[in-house]
């Protein structure tokens, strides 16, 4: 069984990578989604606000910045009206926001003080939605996941992919357990700044085995392919398109 693991560190992706001969553990999918009994699925004309990318930037900035373009051209497709949110005011109020509820990340383990995000979150979606006149703000990121792994195949967050190989000169190899994916986390709030959905949608593996080492590699030109990050934005987006 291949388990990799990646961890958030004051908003850096840190990676540590272990291959171990072990039985798999079974992964939720959905568990952690929600959606307001509220929200209904957006109509043509609607008019929502997408948040810029936040600073500083991690190291999947480059794919935060596909996700941001996937975003906008998907919901234009949908009919909605997109506003777009200035990006220095934006961060000028967002760091006001995080000073307010004392930073965003646990100073002795790195690890995301969701509790103080959200409430930081939410301050913002009501200044963003009275600047706007959005009727709805959405905030977005690329998270790290864990996929499950049955043979070559790689399922998590409403996605299935083949686990990505290299050097495997032929040979058929076989992956069981769990691994490290990614994927779009969306959050969108009213102009209150009420929570109405916490979706995600599966973009892509950022490792790949490689065969003759018997080790995990980060993939070169992760974000190279836009087609995973436009699919995973596709997969989010259902619950909030009623696609």
């Amino acid at each position: 069984m291949a388990r990799l693991h990646l961890a958030w560190r004051a908003g850096l992706l840190g990676a540590s990578i272990a291959i171990a001969g072990c039985a798999g553990v079974p992964v939720e999918r959905g568990a952690d989604e929600y959606r307001a009994a509220t929200l209904r699925p957006l109509t043509s004309g609607t008019q929502v606000a997408l948040l810029p990318v936040k600073v500083p930037p991690t190291d999947v900035a480059a794919g935060d910045h596909l996700v941001l373009q996937q975003l906008e051209a998907q919901l234009r497709a949908a009919g909605l009206q997109v506003v777009s949110v200035d990006a220095a005011r934006f961060e000028a109020m967002w760091a006001n926001e995080v000073r307010a509820v004392g930073g965003l990340y646990d100073p002795a383990s790195g690890a995301l003080r969701t509790g103080a995000y959200g409430t930081a979150l939410s301050q913002m979606a009501r200044h963003v939605a009275r600047e706007t006149h959005a009727a709805f703000v959405i905030d977005h990121r690329l998270v790290v996941r864990h996929a499950e792994l049955s043979g070559g195949n790689a399922q998590w967050d409403g996605q299935r992919r083949t686990q990505p190989t290299l050097r495997a000169y032929g040979s058929e190899s076989r992956f069981d357990g769990t691994t490290t994916a990614l994927s779009v986390q969306l959050l969108v709030l009213s102009a209150g700044g009420d929570l109405l959905l916490k979706s995600f949608g599966g973009t892509s593996l950022p490792y790949a085995a490689d065969v003759r080492e018997g080790r995990f590699v980060l993939r070169p030109g992760l974000f190279d392919n836009p087609d995973e990050t436009a699919d995973g934005v596709r997969v989010a987006l259902r619950p909030l398109l009623g696609s």
